[in-house]
């Protein structure tokens, strides 16, 4: 993550796999900040509301990652 200027809060872009992007998407949608993925706004809450927390991200991406 990076920011993309002054007036914008942050920048993803990744094409190589479609489900790290579905992970990361996710998590913006959701708006649960994980470093390095945490310059997006708030989001819906949607799947923190269901119990989505660091640590489940986390290993989450990770297996995605391994896979």
């Amino acid at each position: 993550m990076f920011r993309a200027g002054p007036s914008d809060g942050w920048s993803w872009s990744e094409d190589a796999s479609p489900a790290i992007s579905f992970s990361v998407h996710a998590l913006v949608q959701d708006g649960l900040r994980v470093p390095p993925f945490d310059w997006h706004p708030e989001g819906d809450g949607t799947l923190r509301a269901r119990g989505l927390d660091v640590q489940t991200w986390d290993a989450w991406l990770s297996a995605v990652v391994v896979a």
